[in-house]
C-alpha cells in the first residue's frame, strides 16, 4: 500500500508538467501518468539525502532515464502483493519476501512524499506564470523560475513568509536539519 501511495504522490509532478508542456508532449505525458514506474521516481529521495545529496543538482538521479530504481520499486510492489512460482517450484510469498524493516521504510517514504497540503488553483497559476516560460530551456533559467515562483507564492501568502527556502535549496542546498528530517529522524537511513 505504501508503494501505491508513493505512486499517487508522483502524479502531482506529472500534473504540474502538463501545465508547462507543449501540445505535442501531452500524449506522452498521459502515458507517464498511467505508468506506475514514471510515478514512483521520487522514492529514492531519502536514500539520496542519506548519501549526501543536498542541492537541487544532487537529485538528478531521480529523473535519470538509465536508472533502474523505478523498476525496483515496481518489482517490490509486485512481490509484496502477489504470490508467484519462480524457477523450479520456488514459491514467492509476500509475507516472506517483504521484511518488516523494508515495509517500515516504504511507509515512511510514502508519508514523506505525501502532499502535506492541498495545492490551490492560484499556486498552479503562478507555476504556469513562472515555470512555463523557462521549462525545457537552460538549467539556470529553470532554477531562476523556481525561485521566482516561490517568492511570489510567499508574497501572496501561499508559502511561509521569510527567507525564500527554494532559493536556499537551489543555490546552497538542504540544511543539516532538513536533511536529517528526510533521513535519520524518519528512520530512513
Amino acid at each position: 500500500m505504501a508503494v501505491l501511495s508513493i505512486e499517487e504522490a508522483g502524479k502531482v509532478v506529472i500534473l504540474r508538467r502538463f501545465l508547462t508542456c507543449k501540445d505535442e508532449e501531452r500524449k506522452s505525458l498521459w502515458k507517464e501518468y498511467r505508468s506506475h514506474t514514471r510515478k514512483n521516481l521520487n522514492w529514492i529521495l531519502p536514500d539520496l539525502v542519506a548519501k549526501g545529496a543536498r542541492k537541487l543538482d544532487d537529485f538528478r538521479a531521480i529523473v535519470d532515464k538509465d536508472s533502474d530504481h523505478p523498476l525496483v520499486l515496481d518489482t517490490l510492489k509486485q512481490i509484496g502483493f502477489y504470490s508467484d512460482c519462480l524457477g523450479k517450484g520456488h514459491w514467492s510469498l509476500p509475507q516472506e519476501v517483504i521484511v518488516e524493516e523494508l515495509a517500515e521504510n516504504l511507509v515512511q517514504t510514502a508519508e514523506l512524499l505525501a502532499p502535506q497540503r492541498a495545492i490551490s488553483i492560484r499556486e498552479l497559476e503562478l507555476w504556469v506564470k513562472h515555470v512555463s516560460p523557462a521549462w525545457g530551456t537552460t538549467l539556470a533559467a529553470m532554477k531562476s523560475a523556481l525561485v521566482q515562483w516561490y517568492a511570489e507564492m510567499q508574497r501572496e501568502g501561499l508559502s511561509p513568509a521569510g527567507v525564500n527556502q527554494m532559493e536556499i535549496f537551489v543555490h546552497e542546498g538542504l540544511s543539516i536539519k532538513q536533511a536529517g528530517m528526510l533521513t535519520r529522524e524518519n528512520g530512513l537511513c
